[in-house]
């Protein structure tokens, strides 16, 4: 069995195991490293479905989703924009913040929110009722709470902190006007998905942008290469600085007390043989 195949096999098998009889209809093809899945659901979150667990197995892998959502005896959209409704509600959205527009089964959601991951549970409460094609968002995440990044950055990292199935050291968080971008190695595909909810769900983040690789798929030179640095800034007084490397690039974070050391560890990382780049978010602490 070549390696297409084994990975056509492992994703079938994990598509029938978490959704039961709903996978039923779902075909998975594999062609030199591509996914591609086609058939019918029968509503959208269940397309939705299919592809999170299709990136629990082959991570960043090329996937074309063509699973079609079934459109026989669809009801009318006044019809559905009430179904909507009442989900959200039964959901916990707050229609106050959030409206809903439906035109021949698209529903289109506008408000704000405190933060992205209410956003996400309006569109995924949305996207299973029965007769919704396609959900478009048109909320703004993060309006409703008045964060800066370095606050959002520090909530996160404690949040991460007490989470038992996370190792934070391996994680950096950056934040740049809301958006948040999650870098790093997880152990296991679940740990992945469990940080990017954790991450968006504190108020003021607009979105979530999840690039953590799972330990499994990093390659045995970048392991080399972080466990060397980290030995090296260890051994300088700078174990204070979390540093991972991908691909030969060194990604440096954490919290320094003056930009000398900021510089410092950044060049210490630099002479390592092996490393091609930096990508230093190392935050200065002035007190």
């Amino acid at each position: 069995m070549n390696q297409d195949n084994r990975l056509q096999e492992k994703i079938t098998w994990h598509l029938q195991e978490k959704m039961n009889l709903s996978a039923e209809d779902i075909n998975v093809r594999v062609v030199k490293g591509k996914i591609q899945l086609s058939g019918c659901v029968d509503v959208l979150a269940e397309k939705e479905r299919a592809e999170e667990l299709v990136r629990e197995v082959a991570g960043a892998e090329p996937l074309d989703n063509s699973l079609t959502v079934v459109t026989e005896n669809v009801p009318a959209d006044k019809d559905v924009e009430a179904a909507v409704r009442e989900r959200l509600l039964r959901h916990g959205i707050d229609l106050g913040h959030i409206g809903v527009k439906v035109s021949n089964g698209v529903v289109v959601l506008v408000g704000k929110t405190a933060s992205w991951a209410e956003e996400e549970a309006a569109r995924q409460a949305a996207s299973q009722v029965y007769g919704v094609k396609e959900v478009i968002s048109q909320v703004e995440a993060g309006a409703l709470a008045d964060w800066d990044d370095a606050t959002i950055t520090n909530s996160i990292e404690d949040v991460f902190a007490h989470a038992e199935t996370l190792a934070n050291h391996d994680i950096v968080t950056q934040t740049r006007a809301g958006v948040v971008t999650l870098l790093g190695w997880v152990n296991r595909p679940e740990d992945r998905t469990t940080a990017e909810k954790l991450a968006g769900q504190v108020p003021g983040v607009k979105k979530v942008r999840n690039h953590l690789r799972v330990r499994e798929g990093a390659r045995n030179g970048d392991i080399a290469l972080t466990n060397q640095a980290r030995s090296l800034l260890g051994a300088s007084g700078l174990a204070m600085v979390r540093v991972y490397v991908v691909e030969g690039i060194a990604f440096l974070a954490g919290r320094v007390a003056s930009i000398d050391q900021k510089k410092k560890a950044e060049a210490l990382v630099t002479g390592i043989e092996g490393i091609k780049g930096i990508n230093n978010s190392i935050i200065v602490s002035l007190h």
